[in-house]
């Protein structure tokens, strides 16, 4: 049993989606794949194991899958906590006890944190242009700080692998 193993296919199939609504996409994937892997394991089909190294030079396919999580988060609520101090944020007082739910369908769709949120742009992911590994970000695809999803790691490579195999 692997935890979490629905939201990494439900994400890779948002993915295969998006790619085949953006050929243009897909094509600027594929050919980074074929750049990294090789042409001659998908000509012959006897695919190797993907090194670390290899994995890690997806940039682009990379882009995509975040971009893929952020329009299509696999978990769309983080679970609710509850207000242990009354919080005062932008003119309104949270009372201590409240239970404050994080949806983040809307705060990856919101034009206040990414610019045409409701467009498919791998490219806003590239270039140090939202560093996800910040709070700040408003990425939350596997939430983030102490309670972020302990599979995060184990999910991105499983997604680049079964993305560029596809591909």
């Amino acid at each position: 049993f692997l935890a979490g193993q629905d939201t990494t296919t439900f994400t890779i199939c948002a993915a295969l989606h998006l790619l085949a609504e953006h050929p243009e996409i897909q094509e600027k994937m594929r050919q980074e794949v074929l750049a990294v892997f090789g042409k001659d394991e998908y000509e012959t089909g006897k695919f190797q194991v993907p090194t670390h190294d290899q994995l890690n030079k997806l940039e682009y396919t990379h882009a995509v899958m975040k971009e893929t999580m952020r329009l299509y988060p696999s978990v769309s609520v983080i679970l609710h906590r509850e207000a242990q101090k009354d919080i005062h944020h932008r003119g309104h007082i949270i009372p201590a006890g409240t239970i404050i739910d994080t949806v983040v369908y809307a705060i990856h769709r919101n034009p206040e944190y990414f610019k045409n949120p409701n467009e498919f742009i791998p490219s806003r992911f590239l270039n140090g242009e939202i560093d996800t590994n910040k709070f700040e970000s408003n990425w939350f695809a596997f939430s983030s700080g102490s309670r972020a999803c302990i599979g995060a790691g184990f999910s991105t490579v499983e997604q680049k692998v079964v993305l560029s195999y596809i591909l």
